[in-house]
């Protein structure tokens, strides 16, 4: 099956949720830090596409980050996300501070050394080695109105507060296996 470059705004993507995500590493939904959940790493902020890595396969792939411990998974559709962003830059939140938010999501499919593969260069598949199913939030800096300069907000306050808005608009489905090599427990379908 041939991955497409676009994604749907019914697609659901599906962000990683690691143990170091909740205060004290108490595995429960009250004790998640929303507010870096959604927030870049070098860059950008890994999803993958649930269109073309499942349940276990998704949790395969996060169960092969070093140094962390995957307990489960934040999901969205990228409608959602769009939503979110749009009244997020309208809302008081945001209102006054002169940083908009600007982000989008692309299809970021990577090879086995994770470097980006190129759709116009590559057929991409769900057979292509690496991790076709890959895709980033981008964040392009908050920036000052109405000049454009880039602004390099520390900490990144805007981010943190839209992370905290799009954690309530997605759905955190925790691993209920004892053996985290297994996912046990619901569908992503299922939720939408």
């Amino acid at each position: 099956m041939g991955i497409e470059e676009e994604i749907a705004p019914n697609e659901i993507l599906v962000r990683y949720v690691f143990s170091d995500d909740f205060k004290g590493q108490n595995i429960i939904a009250e004790k998640i830090i929303t507010k870096n959940l959604l927030g870049p790493l070098r860059g950008g902020t890994s999803l993958q596409r649930e269109k073309y890595c499942d349940e276990s396969k998704c949790n395969e792939l996060g169960n092969k980050i070093p140094n962390k411990h995957l307990v489960g998974f934040l999901i969205f559709i990228k409608d959602d996300f769009d939503k979110v962003k749009s009244a997020f830059i309208e809302s008081n939140d945001n209102a006054g501070t002169g940083i908009v938010l600007d982000a989008f999501i692309k299809a970021t499919p990577l090879d086995e050394s994770f470097n980006i593969l190129d759709f116009k260069k590559v057929k991409i598949t769900m057979d292509t080695k690496g991790n076709p199913a890959h895709a980033d939030i981008v964040y392009l800096k908050p920036k000052l109105i109405p000049d454009d300069v880039p602004f390099y907000e520390k900490p990144n306050t805007t981010i943190r507060s839209f992370s905290k808005k799009m954690f309530f608009s997605s759905n955190l489905v925790l691993n209920k296996s004892k053996d985290k090599s297994v996912f046990i427990g619901s569908k992503f379908k299922e939720y939408y």
